[in-house]
């Protein structure tokens, strides 16, 4: 059984990538990236969601770290759920884990092992 707990502190921090908050333009350059190339994805993390994360506040960051933080340390996180929330222009997110630990070391510059 999956562990349940809030995603919704980290479905705020990708919602950049959601298909509403993007113009077309912006999408179809999205749509040709790959999410399982990390240098391509560093990149776009670095776009659109580390200027995002940086001008929140400090309980916002905490929290946003914390649910990472929990997502990534547990094997049996359901990283769909998070995917399912954001209609992201992306392929499909074959290796999630890695996915979200990129985004982790994209915020905090350090890897997630």
């Amino acid at each position: 059984m999956k562990r349940r707990f809030d995603v919704s502190a980290i479905v705020t921090i990708i919602k950049n990538f959601d298909y509403e908050m993007l113009d077309a333009f912006v999408w179809d350059e999205l749509k040709e990236v790959d999410p399982s190339n990390e240098g391509q994805m560093l990149e776009v993390f670095k776009r659109f969601i580390v200027p995002e994360y940086e001008v929140l506040d400090d309980m916002s960051k905490s929290l946003i770290k914390s649910r990472l933080f929990d997502l990534l340390s547990d094997p049996k996180s359901d990283y769909q759920v998070i995917l399912d929330a954001v209609e992201m222009p992306f392929e499909p997110v074959e290796e999630p884990r890695n996915f979200f630990s990129l985004l982790w070391f994209a915020l905090y510059g350090e890897r997630f092992y």
